[in-house]
């Protein structure tokens, strides 16, 4: 993962969006094994690692791997890295998970330490691939879109977003007021334009002014 894909922050409608979770998941999984790295405001926003660790927890219970078993795993590979799920190679016997251990360069698991052959590995090289493009999808909006402000019962409980994505204005204006400059703000939510950014401070500004 480069520097530039890691400096990308995500809202939660645009991690349900690029992962396929559930709310009832990702807000479970948010406060217990997935603590984002970063919040705006009371909001949690989640770093493209956060991604990345999220999709890889996913398919291993849309395989059957139980949540019991990752949250026991997981204090045991965060011995190995700090973001186990986005930083380890996974793999999967059963419902058991495997890992490659950095430091041996041995597969193992918490339970047993004998090497098996395998029914899954999980190459973070294809989901960070995966998710790559997805992110790319998201930046392909109606030019019309650009630096528009719009607002729907159907999107974000009617909050003022910019039109075209789920980015709500007070998230773009919170981090403005943090002194992160616009090509920062863009470089955390790859979607927007500088119009967009625009858009969201002067809406805000005019809202206090009013």
């Amino acid at each position: 993962m480069t520097a530039t894909v890691e400096s990308l922050l995500f809202s939660q409608q645009q991690v349900l969006d690029l992962t396929g979770l559930k709310i009832g998941r990702l807000r479970d999984w948010s406060n217990d094994i997935f603590l984002p790295e970063y919040r705006v405001g009371q909001k949690p926003v989640y770093s493209f690692r956060d991604l990345v660790g999220l999709r890889v927890c996913k398919t291993l219970r849309d395989e059957g791997v139980s949540m019991q078993e990752i949250r026991r795993d997981d204090p045991y590979l965060r011995k190995y890295k700090d973001s186990p799920w986005a930083g380890l190679r996974i793999y999967r016997l059963g419902k058991t998970i495997y890992f490659l251990n950095p430091t041996t360069g041995e597969i193992e698991s918490t339970k047993h330490p004998e090497q098996r052959a395998f029914d899954q590995i999980i190459e973070l090289a294809a989901v960070v691939a995966s998710l790559n493009r997805r992110v790319d999808g998201l930046k392909k909006r109606a030019r019309a879109a650009f630096g528009q402000v719009t607002q729907s019962r159907s999107v974000m409980s009617n909050a003022p977003v910019i039109a075209g994505t789920r980015i709500r204005v007070a998230a773009i204006k919170d981090l403005a007021e943090t002194g992160m400059s616009n090509r920062e703000i863009r470089r955390r939510f790859p979607v927007l334009t500088e119009a967009d950014v625009r858009a969201a401070v002067e809406y805000r500004s005019r809202k206090k002014a009013s």
